[in-house]
């Protein structure tokens, strides 16, 4: 499965001062079908001024190892912090 992520850096006073944020995610499928719907949102972002970069990323993840931890429940141990 690929995953289509748009994300912005917004302008910082000091760098490290915001972390980067995922604005907008689409996957594979919508891609498929409306390929243009995140390059429209990379538009709009733009338009705001508030970023000092943007980029889409493609992410693919393994479609079994999505399937076992989305569908068979498989818990994932973390930690507390």
């Amino acid at each position: 499965m690929k995953l289509y992520i748009l994300f912005g850096q917004r302008k910082q006073r000091y760098e490290g001062e915001i972390a980067p944020e995922a604005l907008e995610i689409m996957d594979e499928y919508s891609f498929d079908d409306n390929s243009s719907w995140i390059d429209d949102k990379l538009k709009e972002y733009q338009r705001t001024k508030e970023f000092e970069f943007l980029k889409i990323l493609v992410i693919e993840i393994n479609q079994e190892q999505f399937d076992r931890l989305f569908f068979e429940k498989e818990i994932l141990k973390g930690n507390i912090i």
